[in-house]
Order: C-alpha cells, then structure tokens, then sequence
C-alpha cells in the first residue's frame, strides 16, 4: 500500500516497520533521545484517509516534478455489479509529466502517484 520511505518522508520520521489494515496504518519509528545514545522505537496509527491527504501536502513541496494531481473516479457495471476504480496523474504546467496510476481506492491511487514522486525527486 504505502513503503517506509515514502511514510517516513511524508510524517517526517524514520519508519523502521509498518501493518495495513483496511483503514488504518499501524507504524514503528525511531526517535533519538538526547541524554541516551539509544534511539527508541515508538508506535503510531493513522488513517489511510488522512494520509492520503498529508501524502498530497507533501507532493505539492517537492519542487518542479508536479503542480497538481488529477483524480478520476470510473465507474462500471457488469452484469449488476458495480465496481469503482480511481486512477490520477501528475501535472506541470498543464501537461501530464507522470504515468497514470490506477487503484481500487483513492488512497491507493495517490500513494502509488508519491512513490512516483519520492523516485523521481532527486
């Protein structure tokens, strides 16, 4: 669903494991304590929901890959059941500068668009 380094860059912490579950992230970061030479683990939560959305915050910073996410919602019906699909890319400048992206949720959608983003920034 999201990596380690993608997690860590957009909640600005060192994440050294993670669990998905349908909603949420479960993750372990490390922190350094100042009077002990030790770094310490702690545990978090987040929804995949604001995430999504702190992973888009984070995108628009990245200087010159992108100035907008395009997102679009299709939706099908085959023999009565009706499946969503989300797919986005991303824009500079009124041009597509990025594949398209497609999940079964928009959170999918637009972590697999940051992956694209945290390996194209550099």
């Amino acid at each position: 669903m999201i990596s380690k380094e993608l997690l860590s860059e957009v909640l600005g912490c060192d994440c050294c494991s993670l669990k998905c579950s349908s909603t949420t992230i479960h993750y372990e970061y490390e922190f350094d304590v100042t009077w002990s030479e030790a770094m310490q683990k702690n545990k978090a939560e987040i929804n995949i929901y604001e995430l999504a959305h702190k992973c888009k915050e984070w995108a628009m910073q990245v200087p010159y890959i992108a100035d907008q996410l395009a997102i679009n919602i299709n939706r099908t019906c085959l023999q009565d059941k009706f499946k969503t699909n989300y797919w986005c890319v991303w824009i500079l400048n009124s041009k597509r500068v990025s594949p398209e992206f497609y999940a079964e949720t928009e959170p999918e959608a637009v972590f697999e668009a940051c992956e694209w983003i945290l390996k194209n920034k550099g």
